[in-house]
């Protein structure tokens, strides 16, 4: 059987080596998140009980949603705008200006409406009347972290991948967690809102150090842009808004089902088990929070093989690393679980389908930033579109039969098909191959050697 390797031609070269290094910080950025994201789960469970632990689950999940809406978009268009060679930094700094105003005005407004309709929401919708003072936090938290999405745009742009990796998930908890600490430590009397207070007040802070290190470190200004200039900006975000919204939902739907149609204990032991299967394909954000910058600069329709050569690369390392997490989970499944008790040992099959459904999200590869780096975000719309019925229409069939093993399959399902579907067009339309694939490895080297 001959053996499975990439010739060196995909590990040399700048790319390779700033791709992998770059990444590498992400990496421990993200795994740091991921251990003070658990740490979190653990304190309020311990500490508040796994009621109130699902209160919150639900509060970040509209947190999470509404975020992604209240951002426009304009976030990876910065990026894309920041990332092209031409872009003035007067004009740069009047685009962040109305970007972060716009989209403060558009997510404040959002946030009004929950906060006026939140006891509908928290009784009808949830049938959760202690829920309704969760809202109240969660509502005035996510238009601040809609303004922080935007930063980190600009900061992505700039290859700062430092900063990015920071502000993408890490600052989140370390600063959330290291509050709630503080606040068991100092009162005595805790409320059951703590956790969700102490989450927006490590927001706030989170944005004002953005806005220091965009303005005072960085040099941008609060500058103004005539509408002829920002109109084009705002029109290209918009497919990429439409498309923000259904991937986050793609990712959160299941736990509005879950909360809205099972128990409270079952939504802590799903959001658990679904936070453990995303360490399958964390390499894969490490890798895409460095290469959407690279695709816009080495896109190039009469020379795709620099940038071919860049995502076999890529592909590879993630591939690699989703499979050995995959064994590890799967391997492990009781014993990590059982960390966190044992009535969390339920969800040993949601783990391992969610896990296995990342995997192949992995093996497809950076579907997602090729279609949105290279202008093409509308069939990205597209076939997130299409999951996201699949995921509805399934979740709708098997969440009452089959609980939180039958949503686990609907995301699972709707994971794989727009991967599939979006890897197949890349390879069709842009003549590019965004899975694993041994062919196009070897027809690089093949080239390299002549």
């Amino acid at each position: 059987m001959q053996k499975l390797r990439f010739p060196k031609s995909l590990v040399t070269g700048q790319d390779q080596k700033e791709l992998t290094r770059k990444a590498g910080v992400f990496i421990f950025f993200r795994i740091a998140a991921l251990i003070l994201g658990y740490a979190f789960t653990l304190v309020v469970i311990k500490y508040f009980g796994s009621p109130v632990y699902s209160m919150v689950v639900l509060g970040f999940t509209i947190f999470t949603v509404i975020s992604i809406v209240g951002k426009l978009g304009y976030d990876v268009t910065l990026t894309r705008y920041v990332a092209e060679a031409g872009s003035g930094k007067e004009l740069l700094s009047g685009l962040l200006s109305r970007a972060l105003l716009r989209s403060l005005l558009f997510s404040s407004l959002i946030a009004g409406v929950i906060l006026l309709f939140r006891e509908a929401i928290g009784i009808h919708i949830f049938k959760r009347p202690q829920f309704t003072e969760f809202l109240f936090w969660t509502a005035l938290t996510f238009p601040l972290w809609s303004l922080v999405f935007i930063f980190n745009g600009l900061f992505r742009g700039l290859r700062k991948n430092t900063l990015f990796s920071f502000y993408t998930a890490f600052g989140r908890f370390f600063l959330s967690l290291g509050l709630l600490a503080l606040a068991i430590w100092l009162l005595d009397d805790m409320g059951e809102t703590i956790p969700i207070l102490v989450h927006f007040l490590a927001i706030a802070l989170l944005l004002l150090s953005c806005a220091y290190f965009a303005f005072r470190v960085f040099g941008f200004t609060l500058s103004r842009v005539p509408k002829d200039v920002f109109r084009p900006f705002a029109l290209s975000s918009r497919p990429i808004l439409y498309t923000s919204i259904v991937a986050i939902l793609l990712v959160w739907v299941d736990r509005f089902f879950v909360g809205a149609y099972l128990e409270e204990s079952a939504v802590a032991v799903y959001d658990v088990s679904a936070k453990l299967a995303l360490l399958v394909s964390f390499n894969l954000d490490a890798i895409n929070s460095i290469l959407a910058p690279k695709i816009v600069s080495l896109y190039d329709k009469d020379n795709l093989r620099p940038l071919q050569k860049l995502l076999n690369y890529a592909v590879g390392v993630s591939s690699a690393i989703a499979i050995f997490t995959l064994f590890v989970l799967w391997a492990g499944s009781d014993l990590i679980l059982g960390f966190f008790g044992p009535e969390y040992l339920a969800g040993a099959g949601v783990l391992l389908l969610l896990g296995t459904g990342q995997a192949i999200s992995c093996i497809c590869g950076s579907v997602g930033n090729i279609l949105q780096m290279t202008n093409h975000q509308h069939f990205h719309f597209r076939i997130m579109a299409v999951g996201l019925v699949l995921n509805l229409v399934l979740n709708f069939t098997l969440v009452g039969r089959f609980g939180i093993e039958g949503v686990a399959f609907a995301t699972f399902a709707s994971l794989v098909c727009w991967n599939i579907m979006g890897a197949y067009y890349v390879k069709k339309k842009l003549g590019l191959t965004s899975h694993l694939s041994v062919r196009a490895a070897r027809s690089i080297k093949q080239n390299d050697d002549a």
